[in-house]
């Protein structure tokens, strides 16, 4: 559009230049009205046209911003599902080479579906299709594909254990046709078989029979045909040959994939395959998924002969039925047997003072253990033989080094949790619930351990019953039973010989933090077999379900130590007394005391970057991610948990539990607190843990707390060192919070001091290094909510300014069109600097109208000032307004450019008595890069700690930056372009013989108040910190040196001169103009030439479309005959 509209524009302009020389000439046939009327219509059509293009233009650039890019989706393409089908060409060679597999006691699966075909079609698909389950080949020679190891980039890093991994898609189910024995049904489906590190295959891609290969993953893909059938003892088979294109082995026995070398250091390498359709897999489903019916039992082999190149050796296959089973539970034989009440052995798991007895279990249960990672507890308590102490339970691992009874990283994966809340003929309620436990160890890879469906030996099928009466869930465990990845089967591999024990403890305390505890241990009492292994599911905030939360207490163990730690620490002295009466800190405040502990334990949690040893210059400095959860304040425990979940208060705690508790009296000095700290690296890696509780003292802002921590240790220091310990914990520790005060913010640096030290001497073996962190600035909840408020004020401050400003321009568009003569004399630069103003706005899609430098904190500020509909509404009128001001200046820059061609066709040889902005652009850019250099010189001199080529600042994330000073000043030093935009106006009046009056005094006094008007309220408001995005401020920014104290006062003065200035000007050459026509002398003007000059004659046409007579032609309409003597 745009193109096109300017190809126009040119056409058009060559035509007026055609007929405004026929009117000047001495030809008296042409009519040049008419022909002017046609032009001026095509010209502003073309403008308008052009108009169009630029709004076009403008809003494919906003929406090609990162911030309006709608993500691609990375998932599974669903339009490919199930889109292979086979032609059933191999029927034959099916029924013979699966004849053996199916045997000959086969049902017909459809006898007793009816018309419910889709369902028994869905049924096939569904319930047969899985993915992420387990391979494991036989021992040979022939392996079926290679795999490449992925060079670590830190090598101190230890890489994860590459899985085995086999997923199957079921594509096509054809009901119709069915095998010759017509009790099978022909199926068809894709076969993947992957060694991966880090990647699972959950996807089926779009190759169906394709080898791929690169550092880290392999994958061989088969398209399968083949027959699906029932036998009478409720077993299901599928039963398939297939097709892909298999990896080539090389000559050399001992090392069949040589060249595969080459696929890691040349990405375009082609592996050498061929194709294959010598391939049979056959599967075998329970028909019932249960606690001992639900493994799912494959092989895949070749039958090719051993001798050929393509054979590989068999691969068994592995899985369980998953999701899109129904579950049976068993009826209880097993369960009952394993629940009786065990011996009081030595690592059994004693009951909670307190536990969940409610009637909303399944509820609770699904939220805390659905897909959730629990910690296995080290075994601390043990003193029996190493060898027991040190096993991961009953679970089976491939090395004894695996693990060390510390079982440092180890965690337990809970999958597949289905739970059924009921009540039994006694009237107690009940609830049973079936899951599979997984153990992960930390050479395994999470990601895709969340993804596996195999039964293994490090996984568990269980089943039981909770009981309302004991608050306990007691279920029966049944070992997997494969050999897949290196894993050894032990002796009892698959017996159900495991008792599991689950709590919900609902009493909190310094040594315990588990919202989940449990325990498995063997059904026969005897720790020979394993030791009992202690799980728990540590308190987080987030996951904890409000029926749970409800009903919590915290009991305070340790307040005498952190009474101590007080004494101290506590400073004394007059300037201390003057520091009490004069900074104010977060408190407890009277009345309504549910809102009042929500907002203090709020104020009180942190959640910041951080940096390591900030009294040091030298360092090292390591950023790190801090978690301060404050748990309980007095008796109220998780009450600011409550609002982040969107739970009032006041619906979740009742009149009767309220009025039990005991209400801190309002002049009490110091609160008991309750805390858990985590300490995360930069890569998110928890890297410390400390469970706190002591007192805080609002009066100094200070919290002096008592703090237990987990010993990350092997068994033997747990051994040696088990009279040192607090119940496997090191509570020999303290630590210290100190906040920023509330109301002098912008005097004192408003960060988090945390300081952690260990009361342990240095020789001590859990002696821990005292540990210092200062948190990047932080803002308090009161403190949010007047930056928010703020910026809903400042945003309508903007949108008020911006209308007002379309005002001014409105009635500059208005004099122009009523004022011809002096249009001309109109800078354009000055226009220029306006319509740039209001465009780049729109184009980088900030809100604000005035110079500001962008910053990356859009998801701090989402998640840390929660912006209403308000302030969004705020943002698009004042992107509207912006609009309309953009497009408004630009129609009087078109005004004006068509009255400077207008005089310059009628003075075609006094070029110099039309108006052209060259020069004024020269010396603007002069007076403007004088200025810059100055600002530059000034700005080092205010800064000279900072060298003038460079900075480094770390943004709200902890990332560091690298920024030049004068890239920052160039940024803001176009806001002051902006505040001066007179400038090249008054140059141009200066240089131009200006005519009348340009510029209404509306407008360019009215634009020059409103664009002071930042720094008057810059200097009026009263100062708010705001880190989060301090340079991204509605109205005006504080950062930037040019709404500094000293520019608030002297941009104004050199915009007001600018103003002045243009007044005297424009009313100097008014005064000038009139004594010339009086005196008639024409000493004043330059003497250019003697032709006839026309006087301009006045026009009042809304397009400054020029009469006749402005052209020279007569009334008629012809072109006057002139004499040149």
């Amino acid at each position: 559009l745009a193109l096109c509209s300017l190809s126009n524009l040119s056409a058009v302009r060559f035509c007026a230049s055609i007929s405004r020389r026929s009117c000047g000439s001495s030809v008296k046939s042409i009519d040049c009205s008419s022909a002017e009327e046609r032009i001026e219509l095509g010209m502003d059509l073309v403008a308008v046209r052009f108009v169009l293009a630029w709004i076009i233009f403008l809003s494919y650039i906003v929406r090609s911003v990162p911030g309006s890019i709608i993500p691609a989706w990375d998932g599974q393409d669903l339009s490919r599902m199930g889109s292979y089908k086979s032609l059933y060409g191999r029927s034959a060679e099916v029924e013979e080479r699966c004849a053996s597999v199916l045997g000959k006691s086969l049902r017909d699966p459809l006898a007793l579906v009816g018309s419910g075909l889709e369902s028994k079609k869905w049924e096939i698909q569904n319930e047969l299709s899985f993915q992420n389950g387990d391979w494991q080949q036989d021992d040979g020679v022939a392996p079926l594909m290679p795999f490449i190891t992925r060079s670590e980039l830190n090598s101190s890093k230890p890489g994860k254990d590459p899985v085995h991994l086999v997923s199957l898609w079921i594509t096509d189910v054809d009901l119709q046709g069915r095998s010759s024995r017509g009790n099978a049904i022909n199926v068809s489906a894709i076969l993947q078989l992957g060694i991966s590190t880090d990647r699972p295959l959950s996807y089926m891609g779009s190759s169906f029979e394709d080898f791929q290969i690169y550092p880290g993953f392999s994958l061989v893909a088969m398209s399968m045909e083949g027959v699906y059938a029932e036998t009478g003892e409720g077993e299901r088979i599928l039963c398939m040959l297939g097709c892909s294109r298999l990896p080539i082995r090389g000559q050399n026995v001992s090392d069949p994939w040589s060249w595969a070398d080459s696929v890691s250091g040349d990405a375009s390498f082609l592996p050498p395959v061929s194709k294959d359709c010598n391939v049979m897999a056959d599967f075998h489903y329970p028909h019932l998924l249960s606690l001992t019916t639900r493994a799912v039992r494959g092989r895949l082999s070749s039958f090719h002969a051993p001798s050929s190149p393509g054979y590989f050796n068999a691969i068994d296959l592995s899985t369980q039925l998953g999701a899109y089973s129904n579950y049976e539970f068993s009826p209880g034989n097993l369960v009952e047997a394993a629940c009786q009440k065990p011996d009081q052995v030595q690592g059994i798991l004693l009951p909670p003072a307190e536990v969940y007895k409610g009637n909303r279990f399944c509820a609770a249960v699904m939220d805390l253990l659905s897909g959730q990672w629990v910690d296995v507890m080290p075994n601390w308590n043990c003193s029996l033989s190493t060898e027991v102490c040190t096993k991961l339970g009953p679970f089976s691992t491939s090395k004894p080094g695996d693990v060390d009874g510390g079982f440092n990283g180890t965690q337990l994966l809970i999958q597949d949790v289905r739970c059924v809340d009921f009540t039994d003929a006694n009237g107690v309620q009940k609830a049973n619930m079936s899951a599979t436990i997984r153990a992960v160890l930390p050479s395994q890879n999470r990601n895709l351990a969340l993804e596996r469906t195999v039964l293994n030996g490090l996984s568990l099928a269980v089943e039981g019953t909770w009981n309302n009466a004991s608050g306990q869930l007691c279920m029966v465990g049944c070992r997997g039973s494969s050999n897949v990845d290196g894993i050894t089967e032990g002796s009892s591999n698959g017996a159900c010989d495991s008792r599991i024990s689950i709590y919900i403890p609902l009493s909190l305390s310094l040594k315990q933090r588990s919202v989940l505890l449990g325990s498995i241990s063997s059904i026969h009492n005897d720790t020979e077999t394993f030791y009992p292994l202690s799980f728990q599911l540590l308190l987080h905030p987030p996951q904890l379900p409000w029926d749970v939360l409800n009903r919590m207490t915290y009991t305070y163990t340790k307040i005498n130590v952190a009474g101590s730690i007080l004494e101290k620490d506590e400073p004394i002295g007059f300037g201390e007394r003057i520091k009490k009466s004069l900074l104010k800190y977060p408190y407890l405040m009277a009345g309504g005391y549910k809102e009042n502990f929500m907002a203090l334990s709020e104020d009180l949690s942190v959640h910041s970057l951080s940096i390591t040893n900030p009294g040091l210059q030298e360092g090292p400095h390591v950023r790190q991610y801090i978690d301060l959860d404050v748990i309980a304040i007095e008796d109220y425990v998780g009450v600011g948990w409550l609002q982040s979940s969107g739970i009032s208060p006041s619906a979740a705690v009742s009149v009767e539990e309220e009025a039990s508790k005991k209400v801190p009296d309002e002049q009490k000095d110091l609160l008991r607190v309750a805390a858990q700290l985590k300490i995360q690296n930069r890569d998110g890696k928890p890297t410390f843990s400390l469970f706190v509780e002591g007192e805080y003292d609002p009066a100094v802002g200070r919290m002096y707390l008592a703090g237990c921590r987990e010993v990350q240790a092997s068994w033997d220091v747990f051994h040696e060192n088990a009279e040192l310990l607090e119940d496997g914990l090191d509570c020999m520790l303290e630590m210290k919070v100190e906040y920023p005060p509330t109301n002098v913010r912008w005097l004192m640096n408003p960060t988090v001091m945390l300081t952690i030290s260990s009361t342990r001497p240095e020789d001590d073996p859990l002696f821990l290094s005292k540990i210092e962190l200062e948190t990047f600035p932080i803002l308090y909840k009161r403190q949010r909510e007047e930056i928010v408020s703020r910026k809903n004020l400042e945003g309508a401050l903007s949108i008020l300014t911006l209308s007002l400003i379309v005002g001014c321009i409105v009635s500059e568009l208005l004099h122009v069109k009523s004022h011809t003569d002096s249009t001309p004399y109109i800078s354009l630069l000055m226009l220029g600097i306006q319509a740039v103003g209001y465009s780049i706005p729109l184009i980088t899609g900030v809100e604000a109208l005035f110079a500001r430098m962008t910053s990356d904190t859009e998801d701090l500020k989402s998640s840390v000032l929660s912006e209403g509909k308000l302030t969004q509404m705020i943002g698009y009128m004042a992107k509207l307004l912006t609009l309309v001001a953009f497009l408004l200046t630009l129609r009087i820059c078109q005004k004006v450019y068509k009255s400077r061609i207008r005089l310059g066709t009628r003075r075609p040889l006094e070029p110099w008595r039309v108006p052209n902005d060259t020069r004024v652009i020269a010396i603007c850019v002069l007076i403007h890069a004088f200025g810059f250099v100055m600002v530059l010189v000034i700005h080092t001199v205010r800064n000279h700690e900072r060298p003038v080529y460079s900075s480094a600042y770390i943004d709200w994330s902890g990332r560091f930056h690298k920024e030049h000073d004068w890239e920052r000043e160039l940024q803001e030093y176009f806001g002051l372009v902006q505040d001066l935009f007179l400038l090249p106006q008054v140059v141009g009046n200066h240089l131009w013989e200006v005519k009348g009056k340009p510029l209404r005094k509306l407008f360019y006094t009215g634009v020059t108040v409103l664009r002071l008007l930042p720094h008057v309220y810059d200097s009026l408001r009263s100062p708010v910190f705001n880190p989060y995005f301090a340079d991204e401020y509605q109205y005006a920014n504080p950062s930037s040196d040019f709404y500094s104290k000293v520019g608030d006062i002297a941009i104004p003065l050199l915009a007001i001169v600018l103003a002045l200035v243009i007044y005297i000007q424009q009313r100097w050459n008014g005064l000038k103009w009139v004594k010339v026509l009086q005196s008639g002398s024409s000493r004043l003007m330059r003497m250019g030439s003697k032709m006839y000059e026309r006087l301009p004659s006045k026009t009042f046409e809304a397009e400054m479309v020029e009469s006749a007579t402005e052209l020279g032609c007569s009334e008629n309409g012809h072109a006057p005959i002139v004499d040149e003597h």
